[in-house]
């Protein structure tokens, strides 16, 4: 609980060496020295003495002037390594931050020889799966003939051909040139220096060599044509199973249904008993929706002559691939125009309606 400030002349305290008296108490700030304004002024009664440290530590034994130096310098030693402590962290810390940033770009260096390590892994590997036909058969080709001169050929018979060979070739290169005495590599700058024509022609070759990467993009819209055509042969196997088996169809396909005003809708077609049913896409089958026409194959039903203006319209390639199925619809009579993929689908599809109008129904 604070009663109040005092003001207390600290410059009066070092030059007299002693300060005592009544001092007024001031809650909202600090008064002069002496008597207040106020009629009843709240006075506090203070004693101050100061002596200088040089007079104190004169007065004191030896051993206690030694031992308050002592304490005096242990406690400057530790603020001042308080201090450089700070600023040691804060060096640290940026040590540290340096450290990362470098080691980042080590991590990045070793990332990177890792993947070129892993790509010629990956080359060397598509070298014997015929990735490149032609390099790998001529890989092929020279490991047979290794073989045979392994089987065949000593092994020391085939050293010494290779030593004797190494000699010769660099024999005649020097006598080509015309300075037989061999020649420093020292001497002659690395930019000068010729390189050999076989190592440039395998390096090429190893380099050229895809990667399992380089597979994946070059064979990617392929990989992706062949997805499709199994999906959708794997589509096609289960609608099949689905007409034979659930449906039990006769008959099923994909036909054109020809309007009155010439114009054509693709429709999806099966006949199931007596009954011919069309949707108007595979899809839609597919689906589970609900017929969007149907004519029932009996009583007057059957296979009619397509009249003179149908067969005007129509071209001459179209003729053979069409016919016309009448039959009671949902509401009445009616009569369609369907024009098969084939001529041989256009047969089958007639012979299966005139078998499900000749049978009688259940």
């Amino acid at each position: 609980y604070t009663l109040g400030e005092v003001a207390v002349p600290i410059a009066t305290l070092i030059e007299k060496g002693e300060v005592k008296g009544w001092f007024n108490v001031s809650i909202s700030s600090a008064d002069e020295v002496g008597s207040s304004a106020d009629e009843d002024p709240k006075q506090l009664y203070i004693e101050l003495r100061w002596t200088h440290p040089e007079e104190l530590l004169a007065s004191l034994p030896t051993m206690e002037s030694e031992a308050s130096i002592a304490i005096h310098e242990e406690l400057v030693r530790s603020a001042v390594s308080f201090n450089q402590q700070k600023v040691t962290i804060l060096g640290s810390s940026i040590g540290a931050f340096n450290t990362v940033r470098g080691l980042r770009g080590n991590l990045q260096t070793v990332q990177n020889a890792l993947g070129s390590i892993l790509t010629a892994a990956e080359s060397l590997m598509n070298l014997f799966n015929f990735s490149d036909p032609f390099k790998s058969s001529v890989v092929f080709v020279a490991l047979v003939v290794l073989w045979v001169l392994l089987a065949t050929v000593p092994t020391r018979v085939l050293v010494f051909a290779g030593g004797l060979g190494q000699f010769g070739w660099t024999l005649s290169t020097k006598l080509r040139r015309g300075d037989p005495r061999p020649k420093r590599l020292a001497q002659t700058p690395k930019s000068e220096r010729s390189s050999n024509p076989l190592n440039t022609w395998l390096m090429n070759a190893f380099l050229g060599l895809p990667s399992d990467e380089d597979l994946r993009r070059t064979y990617f819209w392929d990989t992706q044509k062949v997805l499709q055509q199994e999906a959708a042969t794997r589509s096609t196997d289960k609608r099949s199973s689905r007409l034979r088996n659930l449906w039990q169809a006769k008959w099923y396909g994909t036909i054109e249904i020809v309007g009155a005003a010439h114009d054509r809708n693709e429709a999806f077609s099966i006949v199931q008993g007596h009954r011919l049913l069309c949707w108007k896409s595979v899809e839609e089958f597919d689906g589970g929706g609900v017929p969007s026409l149907q004519l029932f194959l009996q009583g007057h039903a059957g296979i009619a002559t397509p009249s003179p203006l149908e067969t005007k319209r129509l071209k001459r390639d179209e003729l053979d691939r069409m016919t016309v199925v009448f039959g009671r619809g949902p509401a009445s009579q009616e009569r369609l125009t369907l024009l098969c993929e084939s001529q041989q689908e256009r047969e089958t599809l007639e012979e299966t309606i005139l078998k499900a109008v000749e049978e009688k129904a259940d």
